[in-house]
């Protein structure tokens, strides 16, 4: 495929990411507990790789690398250069292996596994979703509970918790105590209005 095939091919792609939560997106600097300001998905992906490799910096892995890094593997010109990037990235962050204590790449991978299970919607890939993004950054919540929409006729609102004695996540940083998120345009998305109502019984644990 050449060029001018990749990079449309590539904007419609990242017209249909999700990417990061949209609550974190912006080009601000600033950090706060259990996230980080991250940009739009077509600012973290480099149109001169291929669509695989492209996008590598949308979702989680962009809380995950430096400013410096997020950088270096934009200005990457071949995918024979990002995949000897990526390989440094994990190599930097401990040993692949999978028995205690397990390697950040493994943890990575087998989170994405389960979330592209989990929280596919539609044409967005599970980890990339707002859902999956937390929750590869973070596991699964102690527990999750549905609000009743602040929206009449609304859709449910969906509360993720983490108790105070939560580990890091694999960024180093320690989740919020809550996650709430709501469905829009079909999409649910991270959401940081306040919820009033509960729905009766309609707390649940998630192992």
């Amino acid at each position: 495929m050449n060029r001018i095939g990749r990079v449309a091919l590539l904007c419609l792609v990242t017209a249909l990411a999700l990417g990061v939560p949209a609550e974190l997106r912006g080009k601000g600097k600033g950090k706060g507990k259990g996230s980080a300001p991250a940009p739009d998905p077509a600012e973290v992906t480099n149109f001169l790789l291929e669509p695989e490799l492209a996008q590598w910096l949308v979702g989680p892995i962009f809380h995950l690398a430096t400013p410096e890094e997020r950088e270096e593997y934009l200005a990457l010109a071949s995918d024979e250069a990002a995949l000897e990037f990526i390989e440094r990235f994990w190599e930097d962050r401990g040993p692949h292996r999978r028995f205690p204590p397990a390697g950040t790449r493994f943890v990575f991978e087998d989170r994405v596994t389960e979330a592209n299970v989990l929280y596919r919607e539609g044409h967005h890939v599970g980890h990339r979703t707002d859902r999956g993004t937390v929750y590869v950054l973070y596991g699964a919540p102690a527990d999750v509970r549905f609000e009743a929409s602040p929206t009449p006729g609304g859709e449910p609102i969906e509360i993720w918790h983490y108790p105070d004695e939560s580990p890091p996540g694999l960024g180093g940083e320690k989740p919020r105590n809550l996650y709430t998120f709501r469905k829009q345009d079909g999409v649910t998305r991270l959401f940081n209005a306040p919820v009033r109502r509960r729905l009766p019984g309609a707390e649940r644990p998630i192992g």
